[in-house]
């Protein structure tokens, strides 16, 4: 039986070296390896043990962000805002003598170009305007 053995190993043994020095064929063994390898890892993942999640729940673990981001909210910001306008005095006061003093004025500079257009005559005050 041990002759009837080593001629079985002489036969598998030849095309055994000759399939693992073909390129091709190792490549085939290695990737058929990391694919098992890839499962094996990733099938712990899979495995009972997990939270439960649900929708709408926060999540049991912190994650922490390799970058800070600012957000600003524009509701926030818009009431701030309007709060900080309602807050603000009003830098103008209203003078009331001023208003008079000018109205004056005006119709004092009215009056002259009244007077003016008069003396003029109707043709040169329409060529003037």
């Amino acid at each position: 039986m041990t002759k009837w053995l080593e001629q079985g190993l002489k036969y598998l043994q030849e095309p055994l070296l000759r399939f693992c020095h073909n390129f091709t064929a190792r490549r085939l063994i290695w990737g058929v390896v990391f694919f098992w390898a890839t499962a094996f890892l990733l099938g712990f993942e899979a495995l009972p043990g997990r939270p439960a999640l649900e929708v709408g729940q926060p999540s049991p673990k912190d994650f922490l962000s390799p970058q800070s981001i600012t957000y600003e909210s524009e509701v926030l910001t818009r009431q701030a805002r309007e709060e900080a306008a309602r807050r603000v005095e009003p830098l103008y006061r209203v003078d009331n003598q001023a208003l008079a003093a000018n109205e004056k004025e005006l119709e004092r500079l009215l009056q002259g170009v009244e007077e003016a257009a008069a003396r003029a005559g109707p043709a040169q005050a329409a060529a003037a305007l």
